[in-house]
């Protein structure tokens, strides 16, 4: 196993039990195990770092990789990548892409044969399928098609990989990431790295406080409708791998498999549920990205700033009055009407974004109307003009499960310090908790009674003990909490609390035949705290408590080769590819 220059076996470091030395550089694979899908920090308790992610721009200094015969290598002639099928068939970054999705129980899940799993797997599998795929012999498997239903109704196809085939995909998904995302603009969030839902709810309380109209962006089935050749355009104008190509058009002609019956994915679409749909989905959204950014937001926008005011002029030029005068009068500095200053703003999460326009709503109109033309002839995809509405800012627009508002400040738009000084308030959008909709999934789910809205008892939890009760209520709210710890009525979020104290009570009084919630919060107190054989207490319900901590963020830090002054955790040998973890 080669390392970087200088690195002994023992200085080459380890993130989250996977060993990274020698597939790419450090920096690159900060990228990698920052964070799975704009999820959890996975490394946050291996590493240090002060760097917050989702607050700028990605946290890879550099898009090259260390050269070798098995890594990606990039041309200086003609800027393109090459290597890239043997980086995914070198067996150390399949056994890297294993002990990557090994743990997480849906890559446990059977392919479409019902019977292929992870299990059993040997150092001779990792070699002989790097050599399959190096020699082309190797066909991935078609997917096993699973409908779930969507929120507003209908059904959303779901494609599920075979296990196997998954390491080979998530091996191909570390390179194309090397590749790609040092290209992405600062607007894309979804499935990237270190970047989560609360780094894009973050820059829309940031940036969309002057904006007038709000454009709600939903692109139809955009995962079923990714055109082949469009895609295999993009991924040709960075990688000169044929090897590689051939490899794509196998994976996205598979197919899949419903019930018994074999169907051909035509000469469109990308499986939900495959590792690699996602990184495919954002280099083809990326072109959107490219488009509102260099294109039409450049070619909106005017003015250096807002006109000002007639009327605050006549009364502080000239001796008359001063900018006091002018504030207890209520008269403001600027003219915030102004036609002639037009500022856009956009973000993208996955294929949902929206898009705040300072300027009127004929602008507005325009600018969707734009967009909708770029997509269907340049990426040949449909923008769903029922769900891309344009709402004023001062209205609520739901995103990423938040209501966004655009509020005026309280009072006059400008305050009096105590030393005298006029300043202006700052206006931002509010996030807001969406309790009706959050009400009415917890009617599907059985915790508030469907006809009263009031709590009610879970009729499967009766069989769990009373510990495991209040732990799974615990673990649920905790999940709100956590989520919407940025909103700005966070006392809302104790009605969700109090959903599912009572909830809980009502569930233990079924269990224990208590009849009444009274006589459990008498049995268990106001916290329902449960005790163990020696009266100690074993769990109680957690209530919200406030926080100051809004948006949760994924920490990068920015690591230098040969830099080996790292917390680390302690090294376990995994028992199918005898690599240190």
């Amino acid at each position: 196993m080669s390392h970087w220059p200088g690195w002994t076996k023992e200085t080459a470091f380890h993130i989250e039990g996977k060993v990274v030395g020698s597939l790419t550089s450090a920096r690159s694979k900060c990228k990698e195990f920052g964070m799975a899908y704009g999820g959890k920090p996975l490394w946050s308790r291996s590493f240090r770092s002060t760097t917050l992610c989702g607050k700028g721009s990605s946290p890879i200094l550099s898009g090259e990789v260390p050269t070798g015969s098995n890594q990606i290598v990039k041309d200086p002639n003609s800027g393109k990548w090459r290597n890239v099928l043997r980086f995914i068939a070198d067996p150390e970054t399949l056994k890297t892409a294993y002990l990557k999705i090994k743990s997480k129980p849906g890559n446990m899940t059977p392919g479409p044969d019902g019977e292929t799993t992870l299990d059993g797997l040997s150092m001779q599998w990792f070699v002989d399928t790097g050599r399959a795929i190096g020699s082309g012999s190797y066909q991935p498997k078609p997917v096993r098609r699973k409908y779930l239903p969507k929120p507003k109704g209908g059904l959303r196809p779901l494609g599920i990989p075979c296990p196997r085939d998954k390491i080979i995909q998530e091996a191909a998904r570390i390179g194309l990431n090397t590749i790609f995302e040092s290209t992405f603009y600062d607007c894309s969030y979804g499935f990237r790295a270190g970047r989560c839902c609360h780094s894009a709810l973050y820059q829309v309380k940031r940036k969309f406080g002057q904006v007038n109209w709000i454009i709600e962006g939903d692109i139809t089935k955009c995962f079923d409708t990714l055109d082949h050749r469009i895609l295999a355009k993009l991924l040709a104008s960075k990688i000169d791998d044929k090897g590689f190509m051939d490899l794509y058009f196998k994976w996205i002609k598979a197919g899949y498999v419903e019930g018994k019956q074999a169907v051909s994915s035509g000469n469109v679409g990308s499986p939900q549920g495959s590792l690699i749909s996602p990184v495919l989905s954002n280099i083809y959204l990326h072109e959107l990205d490219r488009y509102i950014v260099k294109i039409l937001k450049p070619d909106f926008c005017q003015g250096d700033k807002r006109k000002q005011n007639p009327e605050y002029t006549k009364i502080t030029r000239g001796g008359k009055g001063s900018a006091k005068e002018a504030f207890q009068r209520g008269v403001l500095t600027k003219n915030y009407m102004d036609p002639g200053f037009k500022r856009l703003q956009y973000v993208r999460y996955a294929d949902d974004f929206i898009i705040g326009v300072i300027g009127s709503k004929a602008d507005a109109i325009k600018i969707r109307s734009q967009v909708q033309n770029f997509l269907v002839k340049e990426l040949n995809l449909e923008l769903n003009i029922d769900k891309s509405k344009i709402t004023h800012a001062g209205e609520k627009v739901f995103f990423l499960g938040t209501n966004i508002k655009i509020v005026q400040p309280s009072g006059h738009p400008r305050s009096e310090r105590k030393d005298g000084l006029i300043v202006k308030k700052a206006m931002r959008p509010q996030l807001r908790l969406p309790l009706k909709r959050i009400s009415e999934k917890l009617k599907e789910q059985g915790y508030l009674h469907p006809r009263r809205g009031s709590p009610t008892r879970v009729g499967w939890l009766i069989a769990f003990s009373p510990a495991q009760i209040i732990k799974h209520y615990n673990d649920v709210y905790r999940g709100y909490a956590n989520y919407y710890s940025f909103v700005d009525d966070k006392p809302l979020l104790n009605r969700l609390a109090y959903i599912f104290k009572y909830s809980a009570a009502l569930t233990l009084a079924s269990k224990l035949r208590l009849r009444t919630k009274r006589k459990v919060f008498k049995k268990f107190g106001a916290n329902l705290t449960i005790l163990d054989e020696n009266n100690k207490p074993i769990v109680s319900f957690e209530g919200y408590k406030y926080s100051e901590k809004k948006f949760k963020f994924g920490k990068s830090p920015r690591l230098h080769p040969g830099n080996d002054n790292l917390t680390l955790r302690p090294q376990r040998t995994d028992n199918v590819t005898n690599a240190k973890i």
